[in-house]
């Protein structure tokens, strides 16, 4: 005789541990360093990486991986705000091909869909509330289930929430004293360069662009009269007890039970995908883009002759050497003159001209006679026109 169809199904069994992370614990990092709204803390959902908070918040607050150099100060640096970081990677603005120039705007220029993006976050989280809801009804209803699953829903996203609030009361993002900044309303500038051909470009006044690439994560000292100290050691007590308390009763308790802790954290893996593109518009509404000098590049080449072209009204040519962002040949040396000097040129034909060119002059221009030199520029403006 065939086995029925509910004892067949009280027999299955999931495996919720490996739900946690299945989004993983470096997405749920991403959403805490990108400093959360309030309304993203108020959400009803789990957070999807909740081993994450065990850890030292010395390594959560460190910078990214990508760096910065600015040709106004002739330096390169760390990228320290996460916040810029997850909206280049979630936007895909260091994609191979994209060359992109943004302004920063003034806070009461901030483009009016920015209050958009706030009332998507706002129903974002009442739907999470009413899925959460509808999971508690699920369990009161269902003969099937537990307090096992009731519990658990209520536990994992009530402390879930719990996190997110005191992150959003104790973390902050550094911002420059105005007085410490030289020259704050001067000119300035930093460009990301990508793995291949790739690079982004933020203008702006001088302590606007130290705010968007310097303004670092820092843990406030207290709060509500308590020490830093209290609240990191119970937000990590907690958050272990909480893990416990899930893989002790999870496993044990019925496939309902199972089935709707793996709904809760659905919703918890969705909300980290969706607080990845709030935050990165959320970030760009801040910035204009200046569509003039953006554009698909084909070559490295072509990244080196935009950046060029774009900062050559600054005098003082010795930033490229600097930071650093052409190698130093005979070559690189002609290429970058001439490739400001001839901005309808297409800067890879200019190269291999300008290399070619050089083959005759085997000793180096730095030795070529103010003859010579002459004769070399009429050969490469006949090859470029």
């Amino acid at each position: 005789m065939a086995p029925s169809t509910t004892s067949s199904f009280e027999s299955w069994a999931f495996d919720v541990s490996a739900l946690m992370v299945l989004v993983g614990e470096h997405e749920e990092l991403r959403n805490r360093l990108a400093v959360r709204s309030l309304a993203e803390c108020l959400v009803a959902a789990p957070a999807a990486g909740l081993q994450s908070y065990l850890k030292s918040y010395e390594a959560f607050l460190d910078h990214s991986q990508k760096n910065y150099f600015s040709p106004y100060g002739c330096k390169t640096a760390p990228l320290r705000n996460m916040k810029l970081d997850n909206a280049i990677r979630q936007e895909g603005l260091l994609k191979d091909g994209n060359y992109s120039t943004f302004r920063v705007l003034l806070a009461n220029k901030e483009p009016r869909w920015r209050a958009f993006r706030f009332w998507t976050m706002v129903l974002w989280v009442g739907f999470t509330w009413l899925a959460f809801v509808g999971l508690l009804l699920a369990c009161v209803v269902s003969n099937k289930a537990t307090w096992v699953g009731t519990s658990s829903c209520i536990i994992f996203t009530g402390w879930s929430i719990v996190l997110r609030l005191v992150e959003y009361c104790m973390v902050h993002q550094r911002t420059a004293n105005r007085t410490l900044v030289s020259r704050p309303d001067g000119l300035d500038a930093a460009i990301f360069l990508g793995r291949a051909n790739s690079a982004m470009v933020l203008e702006g006044d001088r302590e606007d662009v130290k705010n968007w690439t310097s303004g670092g994560l820092a843990y406030r000292q207290s709060a509500m009269g308590l020490p830093a100290s209290f609240w990191q050691s119970t937000t990590r007590l907690g958050t272990l007890l909480v893990l416990l308390y899930i893989f002790t009763v999870i496993p044990n308790g019925s496939p309902m039970d199972q089935l709707v802790f793996i709904v809760l954290n659905i919703i918890g893996q969705a909300n980290a995908l969706f607080g990845h593109h709030i935050n990165s518009q959320f970030c760009l509404a801040s910035l204009q883009k200046t569509d003039d000098l953006s554009g698909v590049v084909r070559t490295r080449k072509d990244v080196y002759a935009r950046i060029l072209r774009q900062f050559e009204h600054i005098e003082d040519k010795s930033w490229i050497d600097k930071v650093g962002l052409l190698p130093d040949t005979p070559v690189w040396r002609q290429w970058r003159d001439d490739v400001v000097l001839y901005q309808d040129t297409d800067p890879k034909q200019l190269y291999t001209s300008i290399e070619g060119k050089l083959l005759k002059y085997p000793n180096g221009m730095e030795k070529l006679s103010a003859m010579e030199k002459s004769q070399f520029d009429v050969l490469i403006e006949k090859e470029t026109t």
